[in-house]
Protein backbone atom coordinates (compact mmCIF):
# COMPACT_ATOMS: atom_id res chain seq x y z
CA UNK A 1 0.00 0.00 0.00
CA UNK A 2 2.92 2.26 1.22
CA UNK A 3 4.56 1.43 -2.34
CA UNK A 4 1.17 2.24 -4.50
CA UNK A 5 1.15 5.23 -2.74
CA UNK A 6 4.63 6.49 -3.59
CA UNK A 7 3.87 5.44 -7.28
CA UNK A 8 1.25 7.85 -7.68
CA UNK A 9 3.05 11.22 -7.10
CA UNK A 10 4.34 13.03 -9.82
CA UNK A 11 8.51 13.66 -9.83
CA UNK A 12 7.35 17.30 -9.86
CA UNK A 13 6.92 17.12 -6.00
CA UNK A 14 10.72 17.02 -5.86
CA UNK A 15 11.42 20.63 -6.52
CA UNK A 16 14.47 19.47 -7.85
CA UNK A 17 16.84 22.06 -8.78
CA UNK A 18 16.99 22.73 -12.72
CA UNK A 19 20.63 22.45 -12.70
CA UNK A 20 20.57 19.19 -11.92
CA UNK A 21 18.94 18.31 -15.19
CA UNK A 22 16.81 15.87 -13.66
CA UNK A 23 14.83 13.45 -16.60
CA UNK A 24 10.81 13.38 -15.65
CA UNK A 25 10.77 9.88 -17.18
CA UNK A 26 10.23 6.94 -15.11
CA UNK A 27 6.78 7.45 -13.75
CA UNK A 28 5.36 3.98 -12.77
CA UNK A 29 8.24 3.34 -9.97
CA UNK A 30 9.41 3.53 -6.33
CA UNK A 31 9.49 7.22 -6.82
CA UNK A 32 10.77 8.43 -4.01
CA UNK A 33 13.64 6.16 -3.45
CA UNK A 34 14.86 7.03 -7.31
CA UNK A 35 14.50 10.65 -6.47
CA UNK A 36 17.54 10.48 -3.96
CA UNK A 37 19.05 8.25 -6.89
CA UNK A 38 18.43 10.87 -9.63
CA UNK A 39 19.95 13.64 -7.39
CA UNK A 40 23.05 11.74 -6.45
CA UNK A 41 23.82 10.65 -10.12
CA UNK A 42 23.82 14.39 -11.51
CA UNK A 43 26.87 15.01 -9.12
CA UNK A 44 28.63 13.06 -11.70
CA UNK A 45 29.44 13.67 -15.35
CA UNK A 46 29.04 11.89 -18.41
CA UNK A 47 32.86 10.52 -17.72
CA UNK A 48 31.67 9.46 -14.03
CA UNK A 49 33.55 12.78 -12.64
CA UNK A 50 32.08 14.69 -9.43
CA UNK A 51 30.81 17.73 -9.95
CA UNK A 52 32.13 19.15 -6.95
CA UNK A 53 30.59 22.80 -7.42
CA UNK A 54 27.52 21.04 -7.25
CA UNK A 55 27.65 18.92 -4.19
CA UNK A 56 27.22 21.45 -1.43
CA UNK A 57 23.49 22.58 -2.76
CA UNK A 58 22.54 19.03 -3.89
CA UNK A 59 23.46 17.59 -0.45
CA UNK A 60 21.41 20.45 1.29
CA UNK A 61 18.71 19.08 -1.09
CA UNK A 62 18.72 15.54 0.24
CA UNK A 63 18.76 16.50 3.26
CA UNK A 64 15.89 18.87 2.82
CA UNK A 65 13.84 15.92 1.29
CA UNK A 66 14.71 13.61 3.60
CA UNK A 67 13.57 15.70 6.68
CA UNK A 68 10.30 16.29 4.80
CA UNK A 69 9.54 12.68 4.39
CA UNK A 70 10.85 11.83 7.98
CA UNK A 71 7.83 14.67 9.22
CA UNK A 72 5.20 13.19 6.94
CA UNK A 73 5.90 9.72 7.96
CA UNK A 74 7.19 7.90 4.89
CA UNK A 75 10.26 6.47 7.04
CA UNK A 76 11.36 4.00 4.99
CA UNK A 77 11.38 6.61 1.78
CA UNK A 78 13.25 9.19 4.30
CA UNK A 79 15.55 6.02 4.82
CA UNK A 80 16.18 5.32 1.40
CA UNK A 81 17.71 8.84 0.63
CA UNK A 82 19.99 9.08 3.32
CA UNK A 83 21.52 5.29 2.66
CA UNK A 84 21.95 6.68 -1.24
CA UNK A 85 24.52 8.77 0.38
CA UNK A 86 26.20 6.64 2.27
CA UNK A 87 26.38 4.21 -0.35
CA UNK A 88 28.63 6.61 -2.09
CA UNK A 89 31.94 6.12 -0.92
CA UNK A 90 33.27 9.00 -3.30
CA UNK A 91 30.27 11.23 -1.30
CA UNK A 92 31.29 10.67 2.09
CA UNK A 93 34.19 12.81 2.51
CA UNK A 94 32.12 16.03 1.37
CA UNK A 95 29.74 15.16 4.35
CA UNK A 96 30.60 17.28 7.41
CA UNK A 97 30.35 16.03 10.30
CA UNK A 98 26.88 18.47 11.60
CA UNK A 99 25.36 17.03 8.44
CA UNK A 100 26.35 13.47 9.06
CA UNK A 101 24.93 13.58 13.09
CA UNK A 102 21.69 15.38 11.33
CA UNK A 103 20.85 12.27 8.93
CA UNK A 104 22.06 10.25 11.58
CA UNK A 105 19.45 11.99 14.05
CA UNK A 106 17.08 11.06 10.91
CA UNK A 107 17.99 7.53 10.95
CA UNK A 108 17.27 6.87 14.56
CA UNK A 109 13.60 8.17 13.98
CA UNK A 110 12.59 6.40 11.05
CA UNK A 111 14.16 3.29 12.46
CA UNK A 112 12.44 3.57 15.75
CA UNK A 113 9.13 4.69 13.63
CA UNK A 114 9.55 1.22 11.56
CA UNK A 115 10.24 -0.84 14.51
CA UNK A 116 13.80 -1.57 13.38
CA UNK A 117 15.07 -1.08 17.02
CA UNK A 118 18.75 -3.45 15.80
CA UNK A 119 19.10 -0.14 13.26
CA UNK A 120 18.49 2.10 15.51
CA UNK A 121 21.22 1.23 18.02
CA UNK A 122 23.93 0.81 15.72
CA UNK A 123 22.79 4.65 14.68
CA UNK A 124 23.18 5.46 18.10
CA UNK A 125 27.03 4.19 18.34
CA UNK A 126 27.84 5.39 15.02
CA UNK A 127 26.82 9.08 16.20
CA UNK A 128 28.95 8.24 19.86
CA UNK A 129 31.75 7.06 17.58
CA UNK A 130 31.74 10.77 15.50
CA UNK A 131 31.11 12.68 18.75
CA UNK A 132 33.82 10.73 21.16
CA UNK A 133 33.61 12.40 24.75
CA UNK A 134 34.34 15.81 24.57
CA UNK A 135 31.61 16.99 22.05
CA UNK A 136 29.29 16.72 25.14
CA UNK A 137 26.36 19.04 23.66
CA UNK A 138 25.38 16.84 21.33
CA UNK A 139 26.62 13.37 23.36
CA UNK A 140 23.65 13.85 25.69
CA UNK A 141 21.32 13.81 22.78
CA UNK A 142 22.38 10.45 21.79
CA UNK A 143 22.80 8.90 25.32
CA UNK A 144 19.30 9.82 26.08
CA UNK A 145 18.41 8.18 22.49
CA UNK A 146 20.69 4.83 24.13
CA UNK A 147 18.81 4.87 27.05
CA UNK A 148 15.41 5.29 25.20
CA UNK A 149 16.55 1.73 23.41
CA UNK A 150 17.32 0.22 26.43
CA UNK A 151 13.80 1.24 28.22
CA UNK A 152 11.16 0.38 24.66
CA UNK A 153 12.87 -1.78 22.49
CA UNK A 154 15.45 -3.98 23.70
CA UNK A 155 14.61 -7.45 23.38
CA UNK A 156 15.05 -8.01 27.29
CA UNK A 157 13.85 -4.06 28.28
CA UNK A 158 16.38 -3.06 30.89
CA UNK A 159 14.57 -0.21 32.60
CA UNK A 160 17.63 -0.65 35.39
CA UNK A 161 19.99 0.27 32.83
CA UNK A 162 18.23 2.94 30.92
CA UNK A 163 18.00 4.69 34.95
CA UNK A 164 21.98 4.12 34.88
CA UNK A 165 22.67 5.86 31.91
CA UNK A 166 19.69 8.98 32.42
CA UNK A 167 21.15 9.64 36.10
CA UNK A 168 24.82 9.31 34.17
CA UNK A 169 23.33 12.34 31.69
CA UNK A 170 21.40 14.48 34.81
CA UNK A 171 25.29 14.37 36.59
CA UNK A 172 27.74 14.86 33.34
CA UNK A 173 26.38 17.31 31.35
CA UNK A 174 24.71 20.58 31.86
CA UNK A 175 21.32 20.54 30.30
CA UNK A 176 19.63 24.10 29.44
CA UNK A 177 16.71 22.96 27.12
CA UNK A 178 13.74 22.81 30.03
CA UNK A 179 12.11 20.36 27.41
CA UNK A 180 15.29 18.55 27.09
CA UNK A 181 15.18 18.37 31.44
CA UNK A 182 11.18 17.37 31.41
CA UNK A 183 12.15 14.72 29.11
CA UNK A 184 15.03 13.30 31.39
CA UNK A 185 12.74 13.02 34.16
CA UNK A 186 9.93 11.79 32.12
CA UNK A 187 11.50 8.87 30.46
CA UNK A 188 12.80 8.01 34.36
CA UNK A 189 9.71 7.86 35.13
CA UNK A 190 8.28 5.51 32.75
CA UNK A 191 11.46 3.36 33.52
CA UNK A 192 10.66 3.12 37.70
CA UNK A 193 7.37 2.26 36.26
CA UNK A 194 8.46 -0.52 34.07
CA UNK A 195 10.46 -1.26 37.61
CA UNK A 196 6.83 -1.46 39.25
CA UNK A 197 8.10 1.67 41.44
CA UNK A 198 4.67 3.65 40.93
CA UNK A 199 5.24 6.07 43.58
CA UNK A 200 8.95 6.88 42.67
CA UNK A 201 7.24 7.54 39.02
CA UNK A 202 4.28 9.45 39.65
CA UNK A 203 7.15 11.73 41.84
CA UNK A 204 8.86 11.92 38.24
CA UNK A 205 6.18 12.75 36.26
CA UNK A 206 5.53 15.54 38.76
CA UNK A 207 8.94 16.92 38.01
CA UNK A 208 8.60 17.15 34.46
CA UNK A 209 5.33 18.71 34.58
CA UNK A 210 7.14 21.34 37.05
CA UNK A 211 9.95 21.93 34.93
CA UNK A 212 7.85 23.47 31.92
CA UNK A 213 4.59 24.99 34.35
CA UNK A 214 5.77 28.32 32.78
CA UNK A 215 6.39 27.62 29.26
CA UNK A 216 2.82 28.03 27.19
CA UNK A 217 4.19 27.60 23.56
CA UNK A 218 2.91 25.23 21.61
CA UNK A 219 5.42 22.63 21.73
CA UNK A 220 5.11 22.87 25.88
CA UNK A 221 1.78 22.35 26.02
CA UNK A 222 2.35 19.35 23.74
CA UNK A 223 4.85 18.17 25.99
CA UNK A 224 2.75 18.90 29.39
CA UNK A 225 -0.70 17.18 27.82
CA UNK A 226 2.36 13.68 27.21
CA UNK A 227 3.35 14.38 30.94
CA UNK A 228 -0.02 14.85 32.45
CA UNK A 229 -1.01 11.55 30.55
CA UNK A 230 1.58 9.40 31.68
CA UNK A 231 0.79 10.68 35.20
CA UNK A 232 -2.90 9.57 34.48
CA UNK A 233 -1.88 6.34 33.49
CA UNK A 234 0.23 5.88 36.67
CA UNK A 235 -2.72 7.47 38.46
CA UNK A 236 -4.80 4.10 36.85
CA UNK A 237 -2.01 1.91 37.57
CA UNK A 238 -1.94 2.72 41.05
CA UNK A 239 -6.08 2.42 41.41
CA UNK A 240 -6.61 6.19 41.75
CA UNK A 241 -9.37 6.39 39.24
CA UNK A 242 -10.40 9.86 40.72
CA UNK A 243 -6.70 11.27 39.90
CA UNK A 244 -6.80 9.80 36.35
CA UNK A 245 -9.68 10.63 35.09
CA UNK A 246 -8.48 14.33 36.54
CA UNK A 247 -4.99 14.00 35.17
CA UNK A 248 -6.15 12.92 31.73
CA UNK A 249 -8.84 15.88 31.66
CA UNK A 250 -5.95 17.85 32.08
CA UNK A 251 -3.91 17.16 29.07
CA UNK A 252 -7.00 16.72 27.04
CA UNK A 253 -7.71 20.45 27.83
CA UNK A 254 -4.01 21.15 26.38
CA UNK A 255 -4.40 18.73 23.58
CA UNK A 256 -7.68 19.35 22.75
CA UNK A 257 -7.29 17.59 19.10
CA UNK A 258 -5.69 14.37 20.22
CA UNK A 259 -8.51 11.58 19.76
CA UNK A 260 -6.81 9.24 22.31
CA UNK A 261 -7.78 11.19 25.08
CA UNK A 262 -10.87 11.13 24.33
CA UNK A 263 -10.52 7.41 24.14
CA UNK A 264 -9.39 7.35 27.65
CA UNK A 265 -11.60 9.37 29.24
CA UNK A 266 -14.46 7.69 27.35
CA UNK A 267 -12.94 4.04 29.29
CA UNK A 268 -12.48 5.95 32.37
CA UNK A 269 -16.14 7.08 32.56
CA UNK A 270 -17.37 3.56 31.44
CA UNK A 271 -15.61 1.77 34.25
CA UNK A 272 -16.88 4.21 36.61
CA UNK A 273 -20.01 3.67 35.34
CA UNK A 274 -21.11 7.35 34.15
CA UNK A 275 -22.48 5.88 30.63
CA UNK A 276 -23.83 9.14 28.89
CA UNK A 277 -20.01 11.09 29.85
CA UNK A 278 -18.60 7.52 28.31
CA UNK A 279 -20.90 8.43 25.09
CA UNK A 280 -20.36 11.89 24.79
CA UNK A 281 -16.34 11.40 25.09
CA UNK A 282 -16.43 8.39 22.70
CA UNK A 283 -18.52 10.22 20.19
CA UNK A 284 -15.94 13.28 20.02
CA UNK A 285 -13.14 10.56 19.91
CA UNK A 286 -15.53 9.47 16.06
CA UNK A 287 -15.94 12.83 15.31
CA UNK A 288 -12.27 13.39 15.11
CA UNK A 289 -11.95 10.51 12.40
CA UNK A 290 -10.63 7.61 13.99
CA UNK A 291 -12.47 4.63 14.73
CA UNK A 292 -10.01 2.03 15.80
CA UNK A 293 -10.80 -1.78 17.20
CA UNK A 294 -11.00 -0.61 20.80
CA UNK A 295 -13.48 2.40 19.91
CA UNK A 296 -15.62 -0.34 18.64
CA UNK A 297 -15.38 -2.53 21.23
CA UNK A 298 -15.64 -0.19 24.07
CA UNK A 299 -18.75 1.38 22.07
CA UNK A 300 -20.59 -1.93 22.35
CA UNK A 301 -19.47 -2.51 25.64
CA UNK A 302 -21.37 0.48 26.06
CA UNK A 303 -24.24 -0.54 24.55
CA UNK A 304 -24.72 -3.92 26.52
CA UNK A 305 -23.66 -1.91 30.04
CA UNK A 306 -26.11 1.45 29.72
CA UNK A 307 -29.03 2.98 28.57
CA UNK A 308 -27.39 5.48 26.45
CA UNK A 309 -29.87 7.52 23.85
CA UNK A 310 -28.73 6.52 20.89
CA UNK A 311 -30.85 4.97 18.49
CA UNK A 312 -31.05 1.29 17.08
CA UNK A 313 -30.65 2.82 13.38
CA UNK A 314 -27.57 5.03 14.36
CA UNK A 315 -26.16 1.90 16.54
CA UNK A 316 -26.83 -0.46 13.32
CA UNK A 317 -25.12 1.82 11.16
CA UNK A 318 -22.00 1.85 13.49
CA UNK A 319 -22.26 -2.21 13.26
CA UNK A 320 -22.30 -1.76 9.41
CA UNK A 321 -19.65 0.60 9.24
CA UNK A 322 -17.31 -1.66 11.93
CA UNK A 323 -17.94 -4.85 9.41
CA UNK A 324 -16.82 -3.05 6.13
CA UNK A 325 -13.47 -1.52 8.05
CA UNK A 326 -12.90 -4.09 10.35
CA UNK A 327 -14.21 -7.54 8.83
CA UNK A 328 -10.95 -10.05 9.68
CA UNK A 329 -11.35 -8.56 13.74
CA UNK A 330 -12.68 -12.27 14.67
CA UNK A 331 -13.24 -10.71 18.85
CA UNK A 332 -14.89 -7.32 17.77
CA UNK A 333 -17.23 -9.16 15.10
CA UNK A 334 -18.12 -11.80 17.53
CA UNK A 335 -18.67 -8.96 20.06
CA UNK A 336 -21.07 -7.21 18.01
CA UNK A 337 -22.69 -10.34 17.00
CA UNK A 338 -23.38 -11.25 20.74
CA UNK A 339 -25.05 -7.26 21.13
CA UNK A 340 -27.04 -7.96 18.30
CA UNK A 341 -28.46 -10.98 19.02
CA UNK A 342 -29.55 -9.78 22.50
CA UNK A 343 -31.36 -7.25 21.51
CA UNK A 344 -33.24 -9.32 18.49
CA UNK A 345 -31.04 -8.11 15.59
CA UNK A 346 -30.98 -11.62 14.09
CA UNK A 347 -30.60 -10.43 10.14
CA UNK A 348 -28.10 -8.22 11.08
CA UNK A 349 -26.28 -10.49 13.34
CA UNK A 350 -26.58 -12.98 11.06
CA UNK A 351 -24.79 -10.90 8.22
CA UNK A 352 -21.98 -9.79 10.70
CA UNK A 353 -21.13 -13.63 11.78
CA UNK A 354 -21.23 -14.52 8.09
CA UNK A 355 -18.78 -12.40 6.90
CA UNK A 356 -16.30 -13.12 9.83
CA UNK A 357 -16.62 -16.73 8.86
CA UNK A 358 -14.95 -15.45 5.46
CA UNK A 359 -12.13 -14.56 7.53
CA UNK A 360 -11.83 -16.81 10.47
CA UNK A 361 -13.52 -20.07 9.08
CA UNK A 362 -12.90 -22.26 11.73
CA UNK A 363 -13.42 -20.25 14.66
CA UNK A 364 -15.83 -22.17 16.75
CA UNK A 365 -17.21 -19.11 18.76
CA UNK A 366 -18.17 -17.70 15.42
CA UNK A 367 -19.68 -21.15 14.48
CA UNK A 368 -21.59 -21.13 17.42
CA UNK A 369 -23.36 -17.55 17.22
CA UNK A 370 -24.39 -19.25 13.90
CA UNK A 371 -25.74 -21.45 15.90
CA UNK A 372 -27.65 -19.30 18.42
CA UNK A 373 -29.42 -16.99 15.36
CA UNK A 374 -31.03 -19.56 13.98
CA UNK A 375 -31.60 -21.28 17.25
CA UNK A 376 -33.58 -18.17 18.51
CA UNK A 377 -35.42 -17.86 15.26
CA UNK A 378 -36.73 -21.50 15.59
CA UNK A 379 -34.77 -22.70 12.93
CA UNK A 380 -33.66 -26.03 15.08
CA UNK A 381 -32.14 -28.58 12.53
CA UNK A 382 -30.10 -25.65 11.26
CA UNK A 383 -29.26 -24.83 15.11
CA UNK A 384 -28.31 -28.13 15.62
CA UNK A 385 -25.84 -28.42 12.44
CA UNK A 386 -23.63 -25.20 13.47
CA UNK A 387 -23.57 -26.40 17.00
CA UNK A 388 -21.76 -29.31 16.22
CA UNK A 389 -19.73 -28.45 13.69
CA UNK A 390 -18.64 -25.53 16.27
CA UNK A 391 -17.83 -28.65 18.64
CA UNK A 392 -15.95 -30.44 15.96
CA UNK A 393 -13.63 -27.35 15.84
CA UNK A 394 -13.47 -27.26 19.41
CA UNK A 395 -14.53 -29.62 21.94
CA UNK A 396 -14.19 -27.91 24.93
CA UNK A 397 -16.75 -24.95 24.30
CA UNK A 398 -18.90 -25.72 27.18
CA UNK A 399 -21.47 -22.97 25.76
CA UNK A 400 -21.84 -25.15 22.99
CA UNK A 401 -22.79 -28.00 24.73
CA UNK A 402 -25.68 -26.27 26.89
CA UNK A 403 -27.09 -24.55 23.80
CA UNK A 404 -27.29 -27.87 22.04
CA UNK A 405 -28.49 -29.26 24.92
CA UNK A 406 -31.96 -26.72 24.73
CA UNK A 407 -31.90 -27.84 21.39
CA UNK A 408 -32.36 -31.28 21.75
CA UNK A 409 -34.78 -30.42 24.21
CA UNK A 410 -36.87 -28.49 22.44
CA UNK A 411 -36.90 -30.78 19.65
CA UNK A 412 -37.69 -33.61 21.96
CA UNK A 413 -34.19 -35.78 21.77
CA UNK A 414 -34.06 -36.18 25.61
CA UNK A 415 -31.48 -38.95 25.73
CA UNK A 416 -29.08 -36.37 23.79
CA UNK A 417 -29.98 -33.85 25.68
Amino acid sequence: ADLKEEMEISLEEFSTPESFNVEHTIIECDLRSLSGNYLIDSFFDSNHILKVELIDDALNEICNLAQSYCSSGFYTSSNTLIETIYKRDRLISFVSEERNLFLLNLLFINYCSVNRPDKAIDVVNKAKLILGQENKSHLAKWLYYEATYLLRYKDQSSPDEALILLNEIEENFSLDNKVTQAFIQNTKALAELKLRNIHSAEILCKKAISILKDDNSIKGKVEKGTFFFNLSQLSYANGDMSSALEYIMIANKLEPLLPDYYLIIGNYYLELGLCLKANRAYKKYFMLGVNTPEFYNNQLLLWQECDVPDSMESVLNSIQEMTIIYPDDSELMLNASVYLIEKGQFEYAYTVLKIASTFSQNNAQIINNLGRVFHDTGELNKAEKEYLRALNCNTKLIDTYINLSAVYYEMSKIDKA
